[in-house]
């Protein structure tokens, strides 16, 4: 039991960590609070598939004890739509709200171009990080190691390869 919770918490981790915190309210918005689009048969079939592969992500997960989050982005293609929706429904709500007098002195264009640029500047900080910034430590460990080190080739015990590959050691 704990180990399907354990593997079910890192599933939704990395999945927080593969999406975007943004791309998940849309998802929800989505999902459930829709009035600007309605459902149609295809998204059953996107739901179906969503759910089979988060599935057979779980089953692996639960063999190799592993899941990375490249593993949960085929799963971000098949939530596009939903997201999509998700960006509609907020967009209606608040093109209902300029039309009612709520949102005075704005347009619906504005307030679309407003959402949008707010959208695009939240995604754009994550987008430029660097692909494997966490990994950045494990360059610098073994260069420390390759420094501090006075036999050659060392020897390092560790369950990281990366580590005896920057410092020029023999992985045991």
């Amino acid at each position: 039991m704990n180990l399907i919770l354990f593997t079910l918490s890192q599933i939704a981790q990395k999945s927080v960590d593969a999406f975007h915190p943004l791309l998940i309210f849309f998802l929800l918005l989505g999902l459930v609070k829709r009035r600007a689009i309605p459902y149609n048969k295809g998204e059953f079939f996107l739901a179906s598939l969503f759910l089979f592969y988060l599935g057979v992500l779980f089953l692996f997960s639960l063999n190799y004890g592993y899941v990375s989050k490249r593993h949960l982005l085929p799963l971000v293609g098949l939530c596009l739509p939903w997201m999509a929706v998700g960006l509609c429904e907020i967009l209606a709500r608040l093109e209902s709200w300029t039309q009612s007098g709520k949102l005075k002195g704005l347009s619906s264009r504005a307030v679309t171009a407003i959402v949008l640029g707010f959208t695009l500047l939240i995604f754009l900080p994550k987008t430029f990080k660097p692909q494997r910034d966490d990994k950045i430590v494990w360059q610098e460990v073994g260069l420390w190691i390759k420094a501090q080190n006075s036999s050659h080739p060392p020897v390092i015990l560790s369950r990281i390869p990366q580590i005896a590959f920057y410092a020029e050691g023999k992985n045991v």
